[in-house]
């Protein structure tokens, strides 16, 4: 029942700071709880392996839908095709609320940000920037990586406050509990994940978030409501929806349906950030 899935999460406290195993909570999110109810506000947008003037058409045809903020949970660096950049840097330009990544770069045992990558400056002029790093670890030994957990937010040395994308975008939503989920000040917080797009078995709860496939939006094969109001991500899905083969920005989950012996990443970090 439900109640008994919150008397779980009373015990299993994810906030608190007495949990220090947290390979107990993969059964906890895997196992002793019922199916989540699918998230109504997030949209998932592949961009698969398109280039940048697609991507660009693309964020043209979802702005038509007013979304309440598009986030883009990819990196365009340096100039490559003149008209190609022309198209997307529109496209970035005409978005009325706009969210773009950075990557944390940390040498030190301060955990101060030393440096941050950002996208060539000409597509980030109209964005508001969320560092997209996610706390991830490696199980096994080709480097795969599992993720169970993210940093809200970090300092530089200048201290300027570097919050998590994840974050910055539910604030469009919500500004007030986005702040307060920054306020409680936790270093790390474990990721609440609820389930993932369409994935054919990979994990225990699939279709919790819509997702739309590249032709998907170049013909429109979606309805208003789909996008209007919503949080709407741009992100790497694989070469298609469903894809099971790549491993590019791909992790294990603890809703992995293979909890024993797990060898093969079950969901793109774009799913993991809604």
């Amino acid at each position: 029942s439900t109640a008994s899935a919150f008397k779980i999460f009373d015990i299993f406290d994810p906030i608190g700071d007495a949990l220090s195993d947290f390979q107990v909570t993969d059964i906890v999110f895997s196992q002793f709880r019922d199916d989540p109810i699918a998230d109504q506000r997030v949209l998932l947008v592949n961009i698969g392996t398109e280039t940048r003037g697609s991507i660009g058409i693309m964020i043209d045809k979802i702005n038509e839908y007013n979304p309440a903020v598009i986030g883009i949970d990819s990196f365009f660096d340096m100039p490559k095709d003149t008209l190609e950049d022309m198209i997307l840097e529109g496209a970035l330009d005409n978005s009325e609320n706009l969210v773009m990544v950075s990557r944390m770069i940390i040498y030190n045992e301060e955990n101060i940000v030393d440096s941050i990558h950002l996208s060539h400056a000409p597509f980030i002029k109209n964005a508001e920037i969320a560092h997209a790093n996610l706390d991830a670890e490696a199980e096994h030994q080709d480097d795969l990586k599992f993720c169970r957990q993210f940093w809200p937010r970090r300092f530089d040395r200048d201290g300027g406050e570097h919050i998590a994308f994840g974050i910055k975008l539910a604030s469009y939503l919500d500004q007030e509990l986005a702040d307060k989920f920054v306020e409680r000040n936790n270093d790390i917080e474990l990721i609440n994940f609820m389930g993932n797009i369409i994935d054919f078995g990979a994990t225990k709860y699939s279709y919790k978030y819509a997702a739309l496939d590249v032709l998907d939006v170049f013909e429109e094969n979606f309805t208003p409501d789909m996008v209007e109001g919503r949080i709407v991500i741009f992100c790497f899905l694989g070469d298609y929806l469903g894809d099971r083969t790549s491993t590019e920005d791909k992790y294990i989950t603890p809703l992995n349906a293979k909890y024993a012996g797990r060898t093969l990443p079950d969901m793109y970090g774009g799913v993991i950030h809604a």
